[in-house]
């Protein structure tokens, strides 16, 4: 059996911290905050939500609880055939180092902060290109591994009464990262499912398999050209002219949630990148969605030009995963959108002139009867082409899909895992370059100049 790696990035709801005006050393309350950080600390060991939410000012409706739940959302695991991973999860949090000096409290109005170290086992190298037969070997791997990583973040206290409580917490995102990893166990990418679909009567014909190269390295790097070409020194100054015109856009997306939202990548192999950015609708609005925009350059007009766009790609309500990846023809997005008890999920599939020939389609709708306390769901199934949907039954649903997905070299963005049950599982063992921030993008492009 081969064993593939899965590796991906959580999906969480921003958590905000913004400090402004002057500071100030603040040792008056060392001791009663650091009587809070030492709770704090226990309740991280023992990956104790309560425990932790017990420590602030946050109700169930605030932001930042919802934020923090979903970082140490374990359901989604319990739920797959990964529960057994809950022992690392725990063993990982159980390690975690959390240091700070309570001499260097700072005041900002009535807030109070500390800079605060998180110390954790370096899990990313104990799963990186490694396989396991059984969760238990994944734990005895972490345990004897020696190198930690650090994520620097910063806690934030209000005095409410006679007491301090903790009001604001940041890069929790990154500290809890390893709960939405799941390492690669027992995962076989040529499954008895992916086979018997080559039994059907299909037609080859349809498809061209001449010009492929699986083996290739397209696009695992930003580019393939020097900036001493002058296409493609005039496409960078067209992508940081964009980016610049965008950027209120671009990090009220980023800041709404607590995320990075901009990637380039050679998606087409034309020695020209294209570049792909996530904008907030409403850069009025803390909660505003955002929508997808790929961008080409065209010399034709010595400007970049958007190409695709997929509206509301995310947004705070439930729901909004995406994927996008490659394959050696094919741009494909992945997204979702709805709510549970209707719940839309799309692949749009486009061709390297960016036109969308093809799309796929699973509506779920659920349903609760209270009577025999029983959650009911259905499922539907559609193929498009050029804006006509047909129903498909699911077996030709998950025929397709497994066929792109199988045949894709490359992820270039996502926000979710995918879980064995998911057509898409086999893609957390490509490369995946991911977003990087506004300014690490334009700190790239002004250095390719």
């Amino acid at each position: 059996m081969r064993f593939k790696r899965t590796m991906s990035f959580i999906l969480a709801v921003a958590i905000l911290l913004g400090f402004a005006g002057c500071k100030r050393s603040y040792g008056g309350t060392a001791g009663e905050i650091g009587e809070i950080m030492d709770s704090y600390t226990s309740a991280i060991n023992a990956f104790d939500f309560n425990g932790i939410v017990s420590l602030t000012n946050w109700n169930e409706y605030t932001r930042e609880y919802e934020a923090l739940e979903k970082c140490m959302d374990t359901e989604g695991i319990e739920k797959s055939s990964n529960a057994d991973y809950i022992d690392c999860i725990k063993y990982i949090a159980s390690e975690i180092k959390v240091e700070y000096d309570l001499g260097q409290l700072e005041t900002d109005g009535d807030e109070t902060s500390l800079i605060v170290n998180y110390e954790i086992v370096d899990w990313e190298s104990v799963y990186k290109h490694k396989s396991f037969d059984t969760f238990d070997e994944v734990l005895n791997a972490l345990k004897s591994e020696k190198k930690t990583t650090t994520v620097k973040g910063k806690v934030s206290f209000v005095q409410e009464g006679t007491g301090w409580k903790i009001t604001k917490l940041t890069k929790m995102n990154d500290v809890f990262k390893f709960v939405s990893v799941i390492p690669n166990v027992g995962s076989d990418l040529f499954s008895t499912d992916w086979m018997d679909w080559l039994d059907w009567d299909w037609d080859w014909s349809d498809i061209d398999l001449s010009d492929w190269d699986l083996d290739s390295d397209w696009g695992v790097n930003p580019t393939f050209t020097s900036a001493d070409d002058e296409t493609y020194r005039r496409s960078i100054e067209a992508y940081l002219a964009y980016l610049e015109a965008h950027e209120d856009e671009i990090r009220h997306a980023e800041d709404v949630y607590s995320t990075y939202y901009c990637g380039i990548y050679d998606i087409n192999g034309d020695l020209i990148p294209e570049m792909f950015v996530i904008e907030a609708d409403d850069t009025d609005d803390d909660y505003s969605s955002a929508s997808l925009y790929v961008v080409e350059y065209d010399d034709n007009v010595g400007e970049a030009v958007e190409v695709i766009t997929v509206p509301e790609i995310v947004y705070t309500a439930e729901g909004a995963n995406f994927i996008i990846y490659v394959t050696p023809n094919d741009l494909i997005i992945y997204h979702t959108d709805g709510e549970m008890s209707d719940h839309h999920i799309t692949t749009d599939i486009y061709d390297f002139y960016f036109v969308n020939y093809s799309s796929f389609e699973c509506d779920v709708s659920y349903s609760y009867d209270p009577d025999t306390d029983t959650e009911n769901y259905s499922y539907t199934y559609y193929m498009g082409i050029t804006g006509t949907f047909t129903p498909i039954d699911k077996t030709m649903y998950d025929m397709m899909l497994e066929f792109y997905v199988m045949s894709a070299y490359a992820v270039i963005g996502s926000n979710f895992t995918p879980t064995q049950n998911d057509n898409e599982y086999a893609l957390n063992k490509l490369p995946n370059s991911g977003f990087i921030s506004y300014d690490d993008m334009h700190s790239y492009l002004e250095s390719e100049l």
